[in-house]
């Protein structure tokens, strides 16, 4: 179910404890809508809210129906992955990985070679333990700006199929001590991440949360 990709985009099977690790929840969207019309004619009025009103709460609280899909069971990783991917290739430079932590708010960066195999991650925990306050004093310094991707990057890339269990993802973040899996296809291309952030967020906003001991 799991495999582990190096840097040459071979992939090896998983045994727990074999991998070398170097060590923002999306804004919800509210529901727009105009603001419900003044009345003209006091006539309208009726216990104190008008006609006006009463249709535009109504309205609104069967958007708020419409916008709530139904409910099921997240079992699988395809379920909760995110797609598409941001990925750098290992001649990218620190400061265009810097830029892509900076703007997109990603703390992991899976890196490809040209034939689209995983052969690394990038995280910015690594980024800022090599280069220190250089990159947040000036992002754009010659030494991020020299140094490639495939001199910082971790190659032992532990990733996962869509249909492996998210609770098996989840123990091996744990055991593994790391915060973020590559999802590949039978074909071994990338279709999507997982992070204990997207594990965390499932259970806060769909899963019933049913412990055992």
């Amino acid at each position: 179910m799991f495999s582990v990709w190096g840097i040459r985009g071979e992939s090896t099977s998983y045994v727990p404890g074999a991998i070398r690790s170097r060590r923002r929840v999306e804004r919800i969207e509210g529901i727009r809508a105009p603001h419900p019309p003044v009345p003209h004619d006091p006539s309208d009025i009726r216990d104190g809210i008008t006609v006006h009103e009463k249709a535009y709460a109504r309205r609104a609280y069967h958007q708020i129906e419409e916008k709530i899909p139904e409910r099921q069971p997240a079992l699988v990783a395809k379920q909760i992955f995110k797609a598409p991917v941001v990925s750098l290739n290992p001649t990218a430079s620190l400061a265009e990985a810097w830029e892509i932590f900076c703007t997109r708010r990603f703390r992991h960066i899976p890196v490809l070679n040209v034939s689209g195999r995983v052969v690394g991650i990038l995280s910015d925990r690594d980024l800022l333990r090599e280069t220190g306050n250089a990159l947040l004093s000036s992002p754009a310094d010659s030494t991020a700006s020299a140094t490639q991707v495939q001199e910082l990057m971790t190659t032992q890339v532990l990733t996962a199929h869509p249909d492996v269990p998210i609770r098996e993802i989840a123990r091996v973040f744990f055991e593994e001590r790391i915060g973020a899996v590559p999802i590949v296809d039978g074909s071994d291309d990338l279709v999507g991440i997982i992070t204990r952030s997207d594990i965390l967020r499932t259970i806060m906003t769909a899963a019933p949360i049913d412990l055992w001991i």
